[in-house]
C-alpha cells in the first residue's frame, strides 16, 4: 500500500490526539443521563402498552431508529466521514446480524412489562459476562482470570436481586418469574448482537454509524415474521386473529386512543418518543465514547448509569405512579454489581496498557 497519511504509510499505527479529559467527562454525564432515560422511558411505555402493544412498540423503535440513522450517515457520507470501503461493507452481512438484534429486542419487550424496572437494570449486565464467553468462541480471545471473576460476581449480584420475588408463596402483579427469563435471555441476545458487531469494526472496517443504520432497517421485516410469537401463552398469548388488530390499536393507543377497557393510552406517546431520541442519542454517545476514548469509558459510564438509573426508579416526583421502593436487597445487589464492574474496568484498563505498549513498541521499516 502506497498510500501515504501524514507523510507516514496507513499501515503504520498512527498517534492519536489526545482528548481532554473535560470532553471525555461531558460524555459520559450525556451518556448516563440518556441511558437512564432510555430504560426509565422504555418501562413506562410499555406499562401504557402493555404487552398486548409490545410489538408496536418495537417497530416503532425500529422505524424512528432508521429514520434517525440515515438522517446522521448522509450528510456523513457526504462530507467524507464514512469512506468507500464502510460504505460498501456486504449488507448480507447486516442481514444476518440484524436477526439476533431482532430476537434480543423481541425478548426485552416480551418481558418488561412483569420484570421491574430495577431488576431489569440488573439482569440486563448479564450481557457482559456472556459478551467474554461470545467474544472468546468468535474471535479465539481468551478471557482473563479477574475477566471471568467479575463476571461471576456480576452474575451473583443478579441472582441476589431476585432471591426475594423468586422464593415469595404469590406472584405480585408486577412480578413474573418466566418474564424475567425471558427479558433475561434478550441480554443474552444482546450479547452475540455485540460480540459479532466488534468483529466486524474490528476486522472488516465496518462503520459504526452504518452499521447500525443499516440492522435497524433490516430489523423493520424481521420483526413482522417474528410477530407471530406473542401467540404462545407464555410469550404473551394473543390469539391469531388478534395480531394484526393489536398492531392498529397500538397504534391509536399511541395517539391516546383507549380500544379496550383496561387500556391506559394517556401520553402514551410521550414515553414512546421519548424512548426512542434517548435510546437513539445514547447510542450515538457510546460511539463517540470509543472513538474519542477506548471501551474502557463505556464500562466506566454504563457501571455509573446503574445505579443512577436505579435511584431514579425510586424517585416518587420523577416515576409518579411508577415508583418502585428501593430495598435493602437492591442496595446488597447494586453494591455486588458496581463491585463487579469495578472488577471489570481493572481489566480492560490493563488490556489497554497492554495494547498501548505494543503499539510504541512498533517500528516501522526504513
Amino acid at each position: 500500500i502506497n498510500a501515504e497519511y501524514g507523510g507516514r504509510s496507513i499501515m503504520e499505527p498512527q498517534i492519536q490526539k489526545k482528548t481532554p479529559p473535560s470532553l471525555l467527562l461531558i460524555l459520559v454525564i450525556l451518556f448516563v443521563v440518556f441511558y437512564s432515560a432510555s430504560n426509565v422511558s422504555f418501562y413506562i411505555a410499555v406499562q401504557h402498552f402493555q404487552t398486548r402493544y409490545s410489538f408496536f412498540v418495537v417497530q416503532f423503535m425500529n422505524v424512528m431508529y432508521v429514520i434517525f440513522g440515515f438522517m446522521v450517515i448522509i450528510p456523513m457520507r457526504k462530507a467524507k466521514l464514512i469512506d468507500d470501503n464502510a460504505w460498501q461493507f456486504p449488507k448480507w452481512k447486516y442481514f444476518l446480524l440484524s436477526w439476533v438484534d431482532s430476537i434480543a429486542v423481541l425478548a426485552s419487550g416480551i418481558g418488561n412489562q412483569y420484570t421491574p424496572g430495577q431488576y431489569q437494570t440488573l439482569i440486563s449486565q448479564l450481557s457482559i459476562p456472556a459478551t467474554i464467553v461470545f467474544v472468546f468462541l468468535i474471535r479465539r480471545q481468551i478471557p482473563t482470570i479477574l475477566g471471568v471473576s467479575s463476571s461471576l460476581v456480576l452474575i451473583g449480584g443478579v441472582i441476589i436481586s431476585l432471591i426475594p420475588q423468586i422464593f415469595q408463596s404469590k406472584n405480585t402483579s408486577e412480578f413474573r418469574w418466566y418474564a424475567c427469563l425471558i427479558f433475561g435471555s434478550s441480554a443474552i441476545f444482546y450479547a452475540l448482537a455485540f460480540s459479532i458487531k466488534e468483529y466486524f469494526l474490528k476486522n472488516n472496517n465496518a462503520s459504526p454509524y452504518h452499521l447500525t443504520t443499516w440492522i435497524g432497517l433490516f430489523m423493520v421485516p424481521n420483526t413482522f415474521i417474528l410477530y407471530p410469537i406473542q401467540t404462545v401463552p407464555v410469550f404473551g398469548g394473543i390469539p391469531i386473529k388478534d395480531l394484526f388488530p393489536d398492531l392498529w390499536d397500538g397504534m391509536k393507543c399511541m395517539c391516546g386512543i383507549n380500544t379496550r377497557p383496561d387500556d391506559m393510552c394517556h401520553n402514551a406517546w410521550q414515553s414512546l418518543l421519548i424512548y426512542s431520541v434517548a435510546t437513539f442519542i445514547y447510542g450515538v454517545l457510546s460511539v463517540t465514547l470509543t472513538k474519542k476514548g477506548s471501551a474502557v469509558f463505556q464500562f466506566f459510564a454504563t457501571a455509573v448509569s446503574l445505579p443512577v438509573t436505579n435511584v431514579v426508579f425510586s424517585l416518587r416526583f420523577m416515576m409518579g405512579k411508577y415508583t418502585e421502593p428501593f430495598t435493602w436487597w437492591q442496595g446488597v445487589a447494586l453494591v455486588v454489581v458496581l463491585f463487579g464492574f469495578l472488577m471489570s474496568f481493572v481489566d480492560e484498563s490493563s488490556k489497554q496498557e497492554v495494547k498501548q505498549s505494543d503499539t510504541s513498541n512498533f517500528t516501522h521499516p526504513e
